[in-house]
């Protein structure tokens, strides 16, 4: 029961939940740096557009006047000149935008790349929280098996027994008796020594073997 109430707290998928967290973080961190050379682009090129609307029309303006012109010399003239200043004033500008453009681009596939890994991790982060809900129940449900048979289970085995394995269960927190496996902790995945394994081999309820690296009891073999 132990083991299962261990489980239940320490899933494989709280691990990854952590690192998708921690992936959207840096994620979120990236977006920021970017933002930082990106939003005074954007506001730079907004800005040209609008300079550029309002330059085209006051052309248009004075080239349909200056096309009706009945005036004198002068008159034209300061009309002509200030269509071919609002000329190069538009294609200065639109060498700038088109800069800009250029650094953007690489900016907006980055901000679009880190949108699509954030939709996917929130997408993943969903299904695990339905995941983790799903093994926590089945964990429940085992557990709750257990303890209804747990009293008939206990009353076999040794007080001494049961209150060893209660102060091992304090002091590790997860499974305090665990199988010994080709000579191997089941707890803390050390190999035993010979001497030790000999003990154990030949350990019952009346003399267990804990193991001297993690304090775990060895379940006997017999």
């Amino acid at each position: 029961m132990a083991e299962l109430l261990y489980q239940r707290e320490h899933l494989p998928e709280h691990d990854e939940l952590r690192d998708i967290d921690s992936h959207v973080a840096s994620l979120g961190k990236e977006f920021g740096e970017i933002d930082v050379v990106r939003r005074p682009l954007k506001e730079r090129r907004d800005e040209i557009e609008s300079i550029v609307h309002q330059q085209r029309d006051r052309r248009d303006e004075l080239a349909k006047r200056l096309a009706v012109a009945t005036g004198g010399g002068k008159e034209l003239e300061a009309m002509a000149g200030e269509i071919a200043h609002l000329d190069a004033s538009i294609d200065t500008l639109e060498t700038e935008e088109l800069e800009i453009m250029l650094q953007l681009e690489p900016l907006d596939e980055s901000v679009q790349r880190i949108k699509r890994d954030a939709a996917a991790a929130s997408q993943r982060r969903e299904s695990l929280g339905a995941e983790i809900t799903d093994a926590q129940t089945r964990c429940t449900t085992d557990i709750a098996a257990l303890q209804a048979t747990r009293g008939e289970i206990v009353s076999y085995i040794p007080d001494s027994v049961v209150r060893l394995y209660q102060q091992i269960l304090a002091k590790v927190h997860d499974v305090a008796a665990v199988e010994l496996v080709d000579g191997v902790c089941g707890g803390c995945r050390i190999a035993g020594v010979a001497m030790d394994i000999g003990r154990w081999r030949s350990s019952n309820l009346d003399s267990l073997v804990t193991c001297p690296e993690c304090t775990r009891i060895w379940i006997p073999a017999s």
